[in-house]
């Protein structure tokens, strides 16, 4: 395979002409091998952007797991070959001719590659085995005394930068721009560390007197906060959201109404990061991030105030917009406004509509099998559902899960209680598009004409039972 893509490249080199002296010249990428045992027949190669991930390219996979893609490369960045639900980073350069072979009973142990480019992307694929080895372990590692723990994590960081120089010596090295981007891609990620280390050894401990180190924060003078160069980086972006959210969790824990607010730690992010990150483009991103973070798994809620700052903050018209966007999905399932309807069956197989429970309240329980948080609502849901039994209202709890046996098996050997009824296309499907579903659970509250009263009710283990209460014809 290797032979055969250097030699098409080369064909196709010979047989252009040359590109005229005021144009760029876009040098074609090659990748292609073999990727065994994956639950697909088709690989992606995607960019991993700020908010979304943008398909580049694709191929199919033949009998034998063998593709080949060819595209365009302006230049030189992090890409991301996926191959169902698993993901290799590579890092494309102009001119490459890569050869992949991964194996998916061991994917990310198996990934090597070959040909040019191969030395960045070896480098690439090794860096995620020692980090998957790290956090393999990463209860250890939290429950080490301070000094142990730094010791450990330095270590962890020398061993990376020194795979990196070593890569950089090379008589073919990368560019210098991936040389770069990776010291600070290794220098984030070891501080984000750093900064999780004190709330994950109470935690895993059950010690609240840890005793740090006085200059167990020094490592935060190598730091910026404000590197907009950086945003495509991951582990920069985690670092600086976790600065941000230790810093916003300083700011509710002495202010009692924050506390109090379904919202506060949003408004706790949003203030924090005004103060913060200088950077305009930084900025424009985190703002971005915390309102996108709010509207999509917490609803428009309470959230005037914050939405009317950030348009006159954020100086982005794409980040507004797409807020804004988010925003207008939530309009739809506003307080009042007919609940879309929906078709799913139980387990005998009939059909149930929102049509059909006309004249009662409604509570929706949106959840699946392998939801941990959804599954620690259930004892609290079946009381409830025991409470209000003689009442006007009905609950019915839909799956959404891919694997529709699992909650087969689950529902029957639990012999779970009200309506249980299922909906085909997981996260896809009518349900989860019309009520704007990103995350479960997911409790929606409707009244006896079918219309909305809260597209992100309060869960059981909450005070939606003072709401059902205070529902008019409740009892009736």
């Amino acid at each position: 395979m290797k032979k055969l893509l250097i030699i098409l490249f080369t064909a196709l080199i010979m047989s252009c002409n040359e590109p005229p002296s005021s144009q760029k010249e876009i040098s074609p990428v090659y990748i292609g091998g073999v990727v065994k045992n994956v639950k697909t027949g088709i690989v992606y190669l995607n960019k991993d952007l700020p908010f979304e991930v943008q398909k580049i390219d694709s191929a199919m996979l033949d009998s034998t797991g063998r593709f080949v893609m060819r595209l365009s490369v302006n230049d030189s960045d992090y890409y991301l070959l996926q191959a169902g639900n698993e993901y290799a980073r590579l890092y494309l350069i102009p001119g490459d001719s890569l050869n992949i072979f991964a194996d998916g009973l061991d994917f990310d142990r198996s990934l090597r590659f070959g040909g040019i480019g191969a030395e960045v992307n070896n480098y690439l694929a090794q860096k995620l085995v020692t980090r998957y080895a790290v956090q393999s372990d990463f209860a250890a590692m939290y429950s080490l005394e301070p000094a142990s723990f730094t010791a450990q994590t330095d270590s962890v960081r020398k061993s990376m930068d020194e795979k990196l120089l070593t890569l950089a010596a090379l008589q073919s090295p990368a560019d210098s721009q991936f040389i770069e981007k990776e010291k600070s891609e290794i220098l984030y990620w070891w501080a984000a560390l750093r900064e999780e280390y004190p709330n994950r050894h109470r935690y895993l401990t059950k010690n609240d007197s840890l005793d740090l180190p006085a200059d167990f924060y020094s490592f935060r003078d190598l730091l910026s906060l404000n590197r907009a160069d950086l945003l495509e980086i991951k582990s920069y972006n985690r670092y600086i959201q976790k600065r941000m959210n230790i810093e916003a969790e300083k700011e509710i824990e002495k202010d009692t109404v924050l506390m109090s607010q379904d919202n506060g730690f949003s408004v706790a992010r949003f203030s924090v990061a005004k103060q913060l990150f200088t950077d305009e483009q930084t900025r424009n991103f985190i703002l971005t991030t915390i309102l996108e973070e709010q509207f999509m798994y917490s609803g428009v809620e309470n959230t005037k105030e914050m939405y009317e700052e950030f348009n006159k903050l954020c100086t982005s018209e794409e980040y507004r917009n797409k807020i804004k966007a988010i925003r207008a999905n939530w309009d739809k399932i506003a307080g009042g406004m007919p609940a879309p309807d929906f078709i799913a069956t139980d387990i005998k197989g009939d059909t149930f509509t929102l049509d059909r429970f006309t004249g009662k309240y409604v509570y929706l329980d949106i959840w699946a099998t392998w939801c941990g948080p959804c599954r620690q609502e259930i004892p609290v849901l079946e009381k409830l559902q025991e409470e209000f039994k003689k009442a006007n209202v009905v609950f019915m709890s839909v799956s959404v899960d891919e694997n529709k046996e699992a909650w087969v098996k689950m529902v029957t050997e639990k012999k779970m209680k009200g309506i249980q009824v299922y909906t085909e296309n997981d996260w896809n499907s009518v349900l989860a598009k019309e009520y704007y579903v990103k995350s479960i659970p997911r409790f929606i509250l409707i009244d006896k004409q079918g219309n909305i009263i809260n597209a992100n009710a309060p869960r059981p283990s909450g005070n939606i039972r003072e709401v059902l209460k205070g529902l008019e014809g409740i009892n009736s």
